[in-house]
């Protein structure tokens, strides 16, 4: 009986010791949300690293390798995306896969997928096919190939569709395959060659933009994030043409009408390209806002900058020239 009544004391602590570090977790969470990396201060950064740790460690310490897992992702996404410390994000992850990867878990391909898209924002092509052939070879690969349509635009969502068959790839690999693509619009990498037209029908090609210090944004007004953004853009592009500084701007919807003539409203009169998938496929835009910036000897300076951070690359960029 003291036996059953021990056991059962541990089995409650330890589900007390989880319900407290998942409602942390949420916490942080939340916490994140609602900053960006230009809010959030270095001392509050800290705590939410520190607190994110505790919540690891105790996870790690109970053997909750569920909880471990969605705390060391948040942990990882924190770093890469609003930080910009994708090194440290991937030994993060590789952490991740070298304690878990040999066995099988549910829900653990968000962890190669999340791996893959750090890659793509450091352009390393290789080490994303490197982790593709890595993950199917692991027991966590989920299988058969899922093609996907769509994701042209935010009215426009991806279609996955089930195959029949026991070959092919897999849902994961097709969005590691994405980062793959956006690998190519990663600062430091060239400016992808494109041909397109703009909404006069005059040819518009990437040779056209040498010497000059160019933003090709894809826009669409459903992005509260980009919009916000609009009148700072606008003030942006006045305030630098004259020292070279050009935007481009591409819809990312097909039926953008109505929305273009908002934002010739709101003073956003530089050239517009049409929609083209072939084009937002070169720089791995799926449906969703992203700005790539390309100095003048064509080469990817920045991307999904807004803002003060568009600005000071703007701004570094004309004092190397």
């Amino acid at each position: 009986m003291k036996c059953m009544v021990f056991l059962l004391t541990m089995i409650l602590a330890a589900g007390s010791v989880r319900a407290d570090s998942a409602a942390d977790l949420v916490a942080i969470r939340t916490q994140l949300l609602a900053h960006s990396a230009n809010t959030i201060n270095p001392d509050a950064w800290g705590q939410v690293m520190a607190d994110l740790d505790g919540v690891i460690l105790r996870a790690g310490e109970s053997g909750d390798a569920s909880l471990t897992v969605e705390a060391s992702l948040l942990k990882a996404m924190a770093l890469s995306d609003m930080r910009g410390e994708h090194e440290q994000a991937i030994r993060v992850l590789r952490g991740l896969i070298g304690r878990y990867g040999s066995q099988r878990m549910p829900g653990f391909q968000a962890v190669y997928v999340r791996l893959a898209e750090t890659h793509a924002k450091t352009g390393d092509s290789q080490a994303i096919l490197t982790l593709i052939e890595e993950f199917r070879n692991s027991p966590n690969y989920d299988g058969q190939k899922y093609d996907y349509s769509g994701g042209r635009s935010p009215s426009d969502p991806i279609r996955i569709v089930r195959p029949h068959g026991p070959n092919g790839g897999s849902s994961t690999v097709t969005a590691m395959e994405r980062a793959l693509l956006q690998a190519k619009s990663a600062p430091g990498r060239r400016c992808p060659d494109f041909r397109a037209v703009d909404l006069s029908g005059v040819p518009v090609s990437s040779r056209d933009m040498d010497g000059f210090l160019v933003l090709i944004d894809f826009w669409s007004f459903r992005f509260p994030r980009w919009e916000q953004s609009l009148p700072e853009l606008v003030r942006i592009q006045k305030r630098y043409e004259n020292a070279g500084f050009k935007v481009i701007g591409v819809p990312v919807e097909s039926n953008f009408t109505e929305s273009l003539n908002a934002l010739r409203q709101a003073g956003a009169l530089w050239p517009q390209l049409r929609p083209d998938p072939e084009l937002m496929k070169a720089f791995g835009v799926f449906g969703e806002i992203a700005n790539v910036l390309v100095d003048p000897s064509g080469r990817i300076i920045g991307s999904n900058l807004y803002g003060i951070e568009l600005e000071a690359a703007i701004r570094d960029a004309i004092e190397i020239q």
